[in-house]
């Protein structure tokens, strides 16, 4: 019986274990004078995190008393780690002489050294505009030329201490840009830590409903939070582990889960909820980089009441049809 429903299990994840299109896309967002662009392929929370750059980075300017526009592109390198390179020009943006242009190639975004970017260029608009020039650059799948200022000079600004302004900034609370969320669990960007919070409604339909939020948990990043039908939360903080959130009764939160040997998987894992306390987890990942359609799938369950990640499903399911051929000898 127990293999059985392993194997149904196992049905149940492969009729769910879509592909996702590997193909890029630009998101873009305005928050006043702040206009912001990704460009990735996936909907990692990179995305959100530039819509928060870009509310800070509204404020910050109105701290500075900067009122021309500010445009940040932000190139997601999802495929692999690699140093982040920051770029950053003045140009005439909109009809408007000595806007801001910061431009990034990382794989993870880093909202303070953006703004620490953010607060030098308007700080120092002549400087940049005197001395920037033509970059030729040669990486992270680009071969293309960029306006900046020398490498060297944004390297010894973003490694400084961050500025009284820019602290002052970092001490706002913005919520994840969720039009659709009005309770459950979400998180807010405050002081560089990404806190999960649960809201709950009070009161009857007849009167305004009060909201009401309790901190759960925080994190220096989130890497991805898959959308599921129902009211808990799987958060992966990083690319290779993730934490399990319930609302239920009360807040309940698993121990950090670590995905062993994800190989080139550089794609979001996709999450279903199987029903039984049990969420399945997949992701593929290239045999051998030189064929692009070699690919090998992997399969795991989340136990929610034992707390426990079954690693590879398949392996055990192998596992369990080694022994019982053993038996029946």
């Amino acid at each position: 019986m127990k293999l059985t429903r392993f194997i149904a299990i196992q049905v149940l994840i492969l009729i769910s274990a879509q592909l996702f299109a590997n193909e890029d896309m630009l998101v873009s967002r305005k928050f006043g004078n702040t206009m912001v662009t990704i460009n990735t392929a996936y909907e990692y929370e990179e995305v959100d995190k530039v819509f928060i750059w870009g509310q800070l980075a509204e404020k910050l300017s109105k701290e500075l008393k900067f009122t021309k526009q500010i445009n940040l592109f932000f190139n997601h390198s999802y495929v692999k780690d690699s140093n982040p390179d920051y770029f950053i020009t003045c140009k005439k943006i909109r009809h408007k002489k000595g806007s801001i242009y910061i431009e990034v190639f990382a794989r993870q975004f880093n909202i303070e050294k953006c703004l620490k970017l953010l607060e030098f260029g308007i700080l120092n608009r002549e400087n940049i505009k005197s001395s920037q020039k033509e970059i030729d650059y040669h990486k992270n799948y680009y071969n293309i030329k960029i306006k900046s200022i020398d490498s060297t000079i944004i390297k010894t600004t973003l490694d400084k201490p961050s500025s009284k302004q820019v602290l002052k900034i970092l001490e706002l609370r913005v919520d994840r840009p969720d039009k659709n969320f009005y309770y459950g669990i979400s998180y807010y960007f405050k002081e560089n830590k990404f806190t999960f919070f649960l809201r709950e409604l009070n009161g009857s339909y007849k009167e305004k409903l009060k909201k009401s939020d309790t901190d759960l948990i925080s994190f220096s990043n989130v890497y991805y939070m898959p959308k599921l039908e129902n009211l808990s939360v799987i958060v992966f903080d990083t690319d290779s582990s993730f934490y399990y959130i319930d609302q239920y009764n009360k807040p309940i939160i698993s121990k950090k889960q670590i995905i062993h040997d994800i190989h080139t998987n550089y794609k979001p894992y996709k999450v279903n909820d199987i029903g039984g306390g049990k969420f399945s987890i997949y992701f593929d990942y290239l045999l051998d980089t030189k064929y692009e359609w070699n690919y090998k799938p992997r399969n795991m369950i989340y136990l929610v009441k034992k707390d426990t990640l079954i690693q590879d499903l398949d392996k055990l399911i192998d596992l369990k049809n080694t022994l019982t051929t053993k038996e029946k000898k």
